[in-house]
């Protein structure tokens, strides 16, 4: 009733009856009739009559139907069973349908009611039962006159029906509220209004299925249809798992189930099914029905019932699967095994009895008590072969044997069932054929045969596979024995004893300290190889390793031994019969390749390998243990090669004594040698090293032992000839003054020797002395001179007292004789000083060989005097009296010294200027003149000094004089820088002609006087100078570039394009002939080389143009080779910039081409018309590059991003355009945590990776990349950002549900940080507003617990990834504990307390997260950060954090001060991890320009980025 209320009059019934709306809300047709909407009820086909609305319910028990009030002809109080209205029956049909039971179509011309009269002819006996339970008693089916007259009259009363239409509604709604107040909770307007709003608002396929629904039509025969209504239903989910008899659903007829089907009408359910040919029906009334029905459900709702129906249906499965399956293989089993076979079971039986006994056998003969050499090894184990190879053939023998009785007794049975059919047989033909002893078989024996003899091809299989498994078996248990051989002794020394050092090796190291418990498998000999000079052993590994080897590998060998059985010429009479007279032509395999099987067996490959893992492992250890004799080969080569105890004659004792001390622990250590020793599974033998190395130390002792006696006897016997020559010499008296003084100086020279006697004494004694302690054999007459010497010392020492006692007397007398003989001295002094000054020696004209000859008789006589007065001194000081010092001979000495250097230099003098006059120009050496004429000079000097005024010096002053002051112009004639224009010169200023010829002297240039001009030769000498100077470095400069060639190099691996390679030398190579052309050019004595000068400064200046052009042409072209040079869409989109590069390409190329053929620099680089092409080409690069640089600037205009690419890193990403999976190296410099995209196979992007590993999916949607690079990669920044924010969304949903320790190891690293933040925040402002202080402080202990479990967590076994999310965590968890310990302790009890809002806290706003602290509050960024690490938060990091927010809320930047290595970058990298953004960091230096800081700032104003720029001062403002 209220679906219909509506302000509308025609809506509300008011109007047409077109308008109006049924009891059940479903608008009427223009003809007042209601089969419209019984036809959208379903009604139109008989073969889906009903169907239910979702929302309506079941009709309670007594509610009454609207329908029935509004159809005319029917009471509204009519019981249950009325007829339908005639209009209803007279109807067409709007579908098609088939009669229930009948393959016909329904007449879709005849009405409704003849369709339904033709229907009811073949009812089954559900809807009998249906109407009969309806209508309250066993009743008929419904006339089909009667329904036609009820029919008749619905169509009469159609006009009735529209006026009354009102009244007949408003009494429905009434009478439906007044049973609906009697019946319970049921109210039929809501009902009708639940379904009209239903319908209206259902599409097709939902109201059909509402109107399958049963429960929709019990609602519909409580509301609209008659009582005598009823419906088929089938199960509605036959084939499904879970068990449910109410999920039926409403079929037409001709669908009906007729093994299991339900009839419904108002009276109740009926249940009709069959068992076997027998039919049964059960009824249940409608109200008990769905009384069940609900029960049913809510039991449904346990889960023990809801599943109980598929674990029993699967239990019952499995148990009947189970005795299946075992029953066919009991029946398989006991067809196919021989051994339940009594025909093969005791062959079978014989054959494992074999095996068994086989397998007891081993493939190797070593005795565990026993050592064996190589060679014994060898032959033990050749031996031990050749029996079990002998073994093996009688195994196979016995075993072909009873393989072979097996079948002839199959084949026996055969014959013999074949005989007893043939004597059965009546065929007189086969029994005479018999008779004659032909076996003519037919075709069914000869099938027969051949089954027989397939079976006793496999039991022949299954033989030869039994006897190969027991191979197999006998071959690895031999093996295992190898190896628990090689593995049940310990590798190396019995015990295990740190060794000591090399130079602390005692007997203690190489002897074993625990009893031997076992004897060592194998022998080897420890020697020393005197040609490589080293410890060896023999056998070496190689050559144990080699027959170790062999051994194994003959293992498999002797199983060659034994062939198979399928193969064998005595069976193939069952494998392959002959059946009348013809062989089978069966295929029979050859068997199996025993040896092929067991090497391509893992197990056997891994069994040897480790017996020679095991090997290797002991053999080691004897290289080891050889090693222990290093030292010992160290004594040996040492004491051998380089010790000779001769060479110690001379030796301190302490050097003997560390000799004999050496040799003695040597002989020690070398005697502590064992004989032998066991290492493992060896048995190492030292006695040849024993015996070569223990005589070295005893041979060197020997030549100790020999040589100190030697020593010993020749000191003492040197004392004693020194002491004995001593005593005699003192006994002797001086006779004169000279042996006095020889006397005295040998009596003090034995004085000052007494203590080196007494030492030399001492060291003798010291001497025998250590050769008693180390038992050195003394001859008796050695003894014996000993103790002579230690007399002879001491008469001596008697004999020196005596003396001096003596002495002080005779040096008294002996002194005056002195004294008489140094005034006899003076006196002769005297009279040689007036010889000297010998008239002549003063005289010029005195000859200077007369004066020669006086001086040199003079200096004779001084010569005596001198040698007088030094032995007078050598006296004095021998007799301790005082030393005089002879003036008379030094006066003399130094007056004819004077004398004797000014004769000597006149004469000397003439020579050498006689010399030089005569010899040619060309071969003077003014150097030496120079040096002769000072020398002379000084002579002269010295004399003026110390000689009176004489008419000598004056003369050889004069003529050094002269000859000084030509020496100059000598030196400037004799120049090598004259040229001959110099000449000429110097020839205008003598006025003469100077011949430069072979005859050319220095008299010759003297004669012409050329002294006068000495000033003016002077300075062209120096011009001339100059000029070679500089002419030379014009020819360095002309060398230099001579030599100079470019570098060229091959570009990119072409044959054909060159580039310069380093310019280093050709660059040095300029600088330095521009320096020296620039030097040549400032000189003033450039005149005569000026226009070469000239044209080599206007060569170089060309070709340092040239170069700056060419460098940055190869720079510009280089860099955009790589662009315009490979296509792609770069060339596409700068098509004019294309053409030009193309155009200095080629030119370029052409260019290089010459240089590369040519590589002459200069030549190249001052080519003609170079420089302007040169120029030419860089203003083109140069549009080429702004272009370009603005095309760039254009794609980061699209992606921001790209703003912190250089450039050459942009267009690399921007050049793989066409493949995406390339552009991935470079995502890192993009974003802060993508290291790599996600493909799928389809190519699209799917997900993103960090560096760590970390993968996050994209949820919801997929990237295509397809498009330009700059326009997918916003989408994948904004996929970032989008699938951040729902991984952390979900991340909170899931913290709420899981354990805090199980959620971490689940989520994403920036997840894990961003959600503990999260509920930290939330947590303690919850504990303050509750219960404050108190209330945080329990809190402080769910932290602790937190904590705990994630630390224990770290103790367990974690992957690399969970790891480093986990660590960040930890830190984080810590600050968390650490901050709200220091806020209880601080008595907060409010959340608007500065000690809490000061803190960095994480809050939900609506569906975003702000980052509070103070009164700053900036949003989360949701950049994607990948797995990083956390600083440890520090006070001083959180008051950057308050001032760099702070700062940032009032839209400003900060910067962090302090020294380096403090953390300041960390800090802000940090901090923008802890808002979720993405931090630039940038390292600044002087060469930033505003052009980088300006891309720079715009990628930062565009991306919403955070820049950080590192030691910012460092920029040149």
């Amino acid at each position: 009733a209220t679906a219909m209320e509506s302000d509308d009059p025609t809506e509300r019934g008011e109007g047409h009856l077109s308008g109006g709306l049924g009891g059940d809300g479903m608008p009427r047709d223009a003809s007042g009739s209601i089969k419209g909407r019984l036809y959208s009820y379903g009604v139109q086909k008989p073969n889906a009559l009903l169907n239910r609305p979702v929302a309506l319910k079941p009709r309670p028990p007594g509610a009454m139907s609207t329908l029935s009030g509004l159809l005319p002809g029917r009471d509204p109080g009519a019981p249950p069973g009325s007829p339908l209205p005639k209009a209803l029956l007279s109807k067409p049909l709007s579908g098609s349908g088939r009669m229930p039971g009948s393959s016909a179509q329904a007449d879709m011309n005849r009405s409704f009611g003849d369709n339904l009269s033709s229907f009811a002819a073949s009812r089954p006996l559900g809807a009998a039962l249906a109407d009969s339970h309806g209508a309250g008693k066993e009743a008929e089916p419904i006339p089909v006159a009667q329904l036609k007259r009820k029919a008749d009259e619905a169509e009469l009363a159609k006009v009735r029906i529209a006026e009354e239409f009102k009244q007949r509604r408003a009494d429905e709604v009434a009478r439906s509220k007044r049973k609906g107040a009697g019946g319970g909770a049921y109210d039929a307007t809501q009902v009708a209004k639940d379904a009209a709003l239903a319908d209206s608002g259902a599409g097709g396929d939902e109201k059909q299925t509402r109107r399958n629904d049963p429960f929709w039509f019990i609602q519909m025969l409580r509301t609209e249809l008659s009582n005598n209504e009823f419906a088929y239903m089938n199960v509605a989910d036959s084939e499904g798992t879970s068990f449910d008899p109410y999920n039926l659903r409403i079929v037409p007829f001709n669908e009906v189930n007729p093994a299991n089907h339900y009839t419904i009408s108002e009276a109740g359910v009926t249940h009709s099914f069959r068992k076997g040919k027998q039919e049964f029906a059960e009824f249940t009334p409608l109200a008990q029905w769905e009384s069940e029905c609900h029960l049913f459900q809510e039991v449904m709702e346990i889960p023990f019932f809801n599943r109980y129906h598929a674990w029993k249906s699967y239990y019952v499965w499995k148990k009947n699967i189970q005795s299946d399956k075992m029953t066919l293989c009991k029946q398989v089993l006991t067809t196919n095994l021989f051994i339940l076979n009594t025909t093969f079971q005791p062959s079978l039986m014989r054959v494992r009895r074999l095996c068994v006994q086989l397998s007891k056998l081993r493939l190797h003969d070593i005795k565990h008590n026993k050592s064996y050499s190589l060679a014994e090894f060898e032959e033990t184990q050749v031996a031990h072969r050749t029996a079990t190879c002998q073994l093996l053939l009688i195994f196979f023998e016995e075993v072909r044997v009873a393989v072979q009785e097996a079948c002839d007794k199959a084949i026996a049975i055969f014959e013999a069932e074949i005989a007893a059919a043939d004597m059965a047989a009546t065929d007189p033909l086969a029994l005479a054929t018999a008779s004659l002893g032909v076996p003519k078989r037919s075709f069914l024996q000869q099938a027969q045969l051949r089954s027989v003899c397939n079976k006793i091809t496999n039991y022949i299989h299954v033989v030869d596979y039994i006897v190969l498994s027991t191979l197999h078996g006998l071959l690895m248990s031999s093996l295992a024995d190898l190896l628990h051989l090689f593995e049940s002794v310990a590798v190396g020394l019995p015990e295990e004893l740190p060794l000591p050092p090399v130079d602390e090796l005692t007997s203690a190291a190489l002897k074993p300290k625990a009893v031997v418990k076992y004897t060592p498998l194998f022998l080897v000999e420890v020697f020393f190889e005197h040609m490589g000079q080293s410890i060896d052993f023999s056998p070496n590994g190689a050559e144990f390793a080699a027959k170790v080897d062999a051994a194994m590998a003959e293992f498999v060998g002797m199983l060659r031994t034994v062939g198979t059985l399928i193969a064998h010429p005595s069976l193939r009479e069952y494998t392959v019969p002959y059946i009348n007279g013809r062989q089978d032509t069966t295929e029979v395999s050859e068997g199996f390749d025993i040896v092929g099987l067991i090497e391509e067996n893992e197990d056997y490959t891994d069994l040897v390998e480790a017996i020679k893992g095991a090997f290797n492992a002991h053999f080691s250890e004897v290289v080891e243990y050889v090693r222990i004799f290093e030292p010992h080969r160290q004594i040996y080569l040492q004491n051998s090669h380089e010790f000779d105890a001769m060479l110690l004659w001379d030796a301190d004792l302490s050097v003997f004594k560390e000799h004999l001390d050496r040799f003695v622990e040597q002989l020690a250590l070398l005697d502590s040698i064992p004989m032998k020793t066991a290492i493992g599974i060896f048995s190492a033998s030292n006695r040849q090293l024993r015996e070569l190395f223990l005589p070295s130390p005893t041979s060197c002792l020997r030549q100790l032992h020999s040589l100190l006696p030697q020593i010993g006897a020749d000191l003492n016997s040197k004392l004693l000839n020194e002491t004995t020559h001593a005593y005699e010499r003192l006994n002797k008296q001086p006779a004169d003054v000279a042996e006095f003084v020889g006397f005295s100086n040998f009596l003090n020279e034995t004085n000052a020797r007494q203590q080196e006697f007494g030492d030399r004494w001492t060291a003798v004694e010291a001497m025998y002395q250590l050769m008693g302690e180390y038992n050195v054999h003394v001859p008796e007459q050695d003894e014996a001179s000993c103790k002579m010497m230690e007399q002879s010392l001491s008469q001596l020492r008697y004999q020196v007292a005596v003396v001096e006692s003596a002495q002080e007397e005779r040096t008294l007398q002996f002194t005056d004789d002195i004294d008489k003989g140094i005034a006899n001295l003076r006196t002769k002094a005297d009279e040689l000083l007036a010889a000297a000054d010998e008239p002549r020696l003063l005289d010029g004209q005195t000859e200077v060989g007369d004066a020669m000859e006086i001086l040199a008789g003079l200096t004779a006589t001084l010569d005596e005097l001198v040698a007088n007065s030094k032995t007078f001194a050598e006296y004095q000081e021998i007799l301790k009296v005082p030393i005089l010092r002879y003036e008379e001979v030094d006066a003399v000495a130094s007056n004819l010294k004077l004398k004797k250097s000014m004769w000597g230099s006149l004469e000397d003098w003439a020579r050498q200027t006689e010399e030089w006059v005569g010899a040619s120009f060309e071969t003077l050496v003014v150097d030496t003149m120079n040096a002769y004429v000072q020398k002379i000079d000084k002579v002269v000097k010295q004399c003026e000094k110390g000689l009176p005024d004489n008419g000598v010096l004056p003369l050889l002053k004069e003529k050094v004089e002269t000859f000084k002051a030509i020496v100059p112009v000598i030196d400037a004639l004799r120049n090598p820088a004259l040229r001959e224009r110099h000449w000429n010169q110097i020839e205008d200023t003598i006025h003469a002609k100077v011949e430069r010829s072979d005859g050319f002297t220095l008299g010759s240039l003297l004669d012409l006087s050329v002294n006068e001009y000495k000033s003016d030769i002077e300075q062209i000498s120096v011009r001339a100078t100059q000029e070679n100077i500089l002419e030379e470095m014009l020819a360095k400069v002309k060398v230099q570039w001579a030599d100079a060639e470019f570098v060229v190099n091959g570009y990119k691996d072409s044959k054909d394009l060159f580039i310069l390679g380093s310019l280093e030398d050709v660059t040095t190579i300029l600088e330095e002939t521009q320096v020296l052309v620039q030097t040549i050019l400032g000189s003033r004595f450039v005149g005569p080389l000026q226009a070469a000068v000239d044209e080599w400064d206007k060569k170089l200046r060309l070709f340092s143009e040239t170069m700056d052009e060419w460098l940055q042409c190869q720079r510009q072209w280089m860099y955009l080779e790589s662009i315009f040079g490979g296509g792609g869409d770069i060339m596409k989109q700068l098509p004019q910039e294309t053409k030009m590069f193309k155009s200095v390409d080629t030119m370029w190329r052409e260019l290089m081409k010459k240089t590369n053929a040519d590589s002459s620099a200069l030549k190249a680089g001052t080519a003609k018309g170079l420089l302007e092409q040169f120029q030419k080409a860089n203003g083109a690069l140069d549009k080429i590059q702004k272009n370009l640089e603005d095309y760039l600037e254009s794609k980061r205009a699209l992606f921001p991003r790209f703003f912190f690419l250089s450039n050459d890193e942009l267009l690399e990403i921007l050049s793989e355009t066409k493949d995406p999976k390339r552009v991935q190296p470079h995502l890192k410099k993009c974003f802060e945590g993508i290291a790599k995209l996600v493909f799928s196979e389809g190519g699209e992007i799917v997900g993103m990776v960090s560096s760590e590993q970390e993968t996050i999916p994209f949820v919801g949607a997929t990237i295509r990349p397809t498009s330009m690079v700059e326009q997918w990669l916003v989408e994948v920044e904004t996929f970032m950002f989008n699938n951040v924010r729902r991984v952390i969304e979900e991340s909170v949903v899931a913290y709420k549900e899981t354990a805090r320790h199980e959620w971490v190891m689940a989520w994403p690293g920036q997840a894990v940080l961003t959600t503990t933040g999260l509920f930290w925040t939330s947590e303690v402002e919850t504990a303050l507003a509750t219960g404050g202080g108190k209330e945080l402080a329990k809190y402080v202990v769910k932290l602790n617990s937190d904590l705990d479990k994630i630390v224990e967590l770290v103790r367990g076994k974690m992957d690399k990834l969970q790891r480093l999310v986990v660590g960040p965590l930890i830190v984080m968890d810590v600050y968390h504990r650490d901050t709200t310990v220091s806020i209880v302790e601080a008595g907060v009890s409010e959340v608007n307390a500065f000690e809490w809002s000061s803190q960095l806290r994480y809050v939900q706003e609506e569906s975003d997260i702000r980052c509070k602290m103070i009164s700053a509050s900036l949003p989360y960024g949701y950049e994607y950060l990948g797995v990083q690490g956390r600083l440890v938060v520090t006070p001083l990091t959180d008051r950057c954090y308050r001032t760099l927010m702070s700062a940032l809320q009032l839209d400003l930047g900060g910067a962090p001060e302090g020294p380096a290595g403090t953390g300041k970058t960390e800090t802000t990298k940090d901090m923008g991890c802890t808002l979720g953004k993405y931090v630039v960091v940038t390292n600044c230096s002087d060469q930033m320009d505003y052009r980088i800081m300006g891309n720079i700032l715009k990628g930062l104003a565009q991306s919403g980025c955070w820049g950080c720029f590192d030691e910012f001062n460092r920029i040149d403002l």
